[in-house]
């Protein structure tokens, strides 16, 4: 997340899910469950994506000391599409 108290706990198993996103070049994209923050990165010769939360989010603080914090930012949702003709598009929803 290059957030420095989210990237402190890593994803189990997530040198094991690399390689088989990478083994796969028909995954156009890897969509995960909430981390209280929408977040997109490159990821295993892919794109992927955290939901935000539906019930509060963390604050961004891009430092390797950054703190937990609770933001304003509203409560969210992720609706995501894909087609063979456009592709994949991702939509993150402010809920309230």
């Amino acid at each position: 997340t290059g957030i420095g108290f989210m990237d402190k706990q890593p994803l189990k198993g997530r040198r094991k899910l690399e390689k088989i996103v990478r083994r796969r070049s028909s995954i156009v994209h890897v969509i995960c469950g909430h981390i209280h923050r929408p977040v997109q990165a490159e990821w295993a010769a892919t794109s992927a994506s955290a939901a935000p939360s539906v019930a509060f989010q963390m604050a961004l603080g891009l430092e390797i000391k950054a703190s937990s914090a609770i933001t304003t930012e509203p409560p969210a949702c992720a609706v995501f599409l894909w087609s063979a003709k456009d592709g994949f598009i991702g939509h993150h929803i402010s809920i309230g």
